[in-house]
């Protein structure tokens, strides 16, 4: 539909641009005059007739400068906060490509808000189409409270994000896990009930039973579309992502979120161990992979690993395979590093050459020190590499 110009608002704080480009709107507006036509600019009409402008502030600039009256809307039902909801993210994927002014802007129009600075890095991260690393370090910047990741430099020089939400919160006891003891006799009718009843898991067919959701209906993949979670093992630093497959074999599958999961040092292993299984059942469970790719040391006797990385490496990878195997049923498919090396480079490569790649392969803005490894490992099994 048409809209008269006048009465579309855009002194409501709804634009995620840190400021228009003059010459931007020059650009569009000789194109207009040359008879080009432009996808309809974004409005959002409220209870007191008020139509918000979301999307398309150079657009509309760009009609005003050529002298018409009216331009091409999409509208939608919305307040003025819905507009701003929509517009810290509208510009990731079109127009004019955001620079890191706008992308810090659209991280603070949510901060600056008293109810919207509540949510986590990771979820304005998912509004705004930045990374969560971008978000906690604005947070820590411009708000009175501390990011929920915090930057450190391990005993490596590694760079590496820590979580600091829960430092300090016990988990209360009706949280927690239970564990109970079943007579063998039991479990086998359990087991025969999930067989008959095709629950994919023995958590499924018990809360079937007892006519609960399950964690599995209650998942954020809804689409089930299958998903890959890649690892690159560390007791120190765990590094994960989580690809989706996407539509086409011709297309780069999503990069739906990657990071770390980090342990605290100078506590015995078990402790660490403990901490890492946590984690991994809260990642397993907010993303729903469909499968688990991991890379494993090569051994020989020529073998250059420092044996107590080594065994700490195995030890990680055993807890990685008992978490996916009991929380998702997942027998997670192993990779050397010289396999999803070659698939995305060349096995000869430094860790700096895969992180420039995957970078510039998923558009990402790294650290000088950062890894990506796991998005490598990921994108390597979500291709094909280690099915047989």
């Amino acid at each position: 539909m048409r809209m008269s110009l006048s009465v579309i608002r855009t002194d409501g704080g709804t634009s995620s641009r840190a400021g228009l480009s003059s010459t931007t709107i020059a650009e569009y507006a000789q194109a207009l005059q040359e008879g080009c036509i432009f996808p309809p600019v974004v409005v959002f009409r409220d209870e007191n007739e008020f139509y918000w402008l979301a999307d398309g502030f150079h657009r509309l600039e760009a009609a005003r400068c050529s002298g018409f009256r009216e331009i091409e809307v999409e509208l939608s039902l919305g307040s003025r906060r819905d507009a701003i909801l929509y517009a810290v993210g509208c510009n990731a994927e079109h127009g004019m490509r955001r620079s890191i002014a706008d992308k810090r802007h659209a991280v603070k129009m949510i901060l600056d808000d008293l109810e919207w600075r509540e949510y986590s890095d990771r979820e304005i991260a998912r509004l705004t189409k930045t990374s969560h690393t971008f978000v906690a370090k604005i947070r820590s910047s411009i708000t009175d409270k501390v990011a929920t990741e915090r930057l450190y430099q391990n005993k490596y020089g590694d760079l590496a994000y820590m979580e600091t939400a829960n430092i300090g919160k016990s988990i209360p006891p009706e949280e927690k896990p239970k564990t109970v003891r079943l007579q063998p006799a039991v479990w086998k009718r359990l087991e025969e009930y999930q067989q008959q009843s095709g629950q994919a898991s023995l958590e499924a067919a018990i809360a079937s039973l007892l006519e609960i959701p399950s964690s599995e209906e209650t998942s954020v993949n809804p689409t089930g579309e299958p998903r890959t979670l890649g690892i690159d093992p560390a007791l120190g630093t765990l590094r994960w992502a989580v690809l989706e497959r996407a539509d086409s074999e011709c297309e780069l599958p999503p990069l739906l979120d990657y990071g770390t999961i980090t342990t605290t040092p100078k506590c015995p292993t078990s402790q660490r161990l403990s901490e890492l299984e946590q984690d991994l059942v809260v990642l397993l469970r907010e993303f729903c992979p469909t499968e688990v790719a991991i890379e494993i040391p090569f051994l020989n006797t020529d073998s250059e690993i420092n044996p107590k990385h080594l065994q700490n490496a195995l030890e990680v990878i055993g807890v990685v395979d008992l978490v996916c195997y009991r929380e998702c049923s997942i027998v997670p498919i192993r990779l050397y590093r010289n396999q999803w090396k070659c698939h995305v480079c060349d096995f000869r490569a430094s860790d700096e050459d895969v992180t420039d790649t995957i970078a510039g392969l998923f558009d990402l803005q790294v650290k000088p020190s950062e890894r990506l490894d796991a998005i490598a490992i990921a994108y390597a099994a979500i291709c094909g590499v280690g099915e047989n």
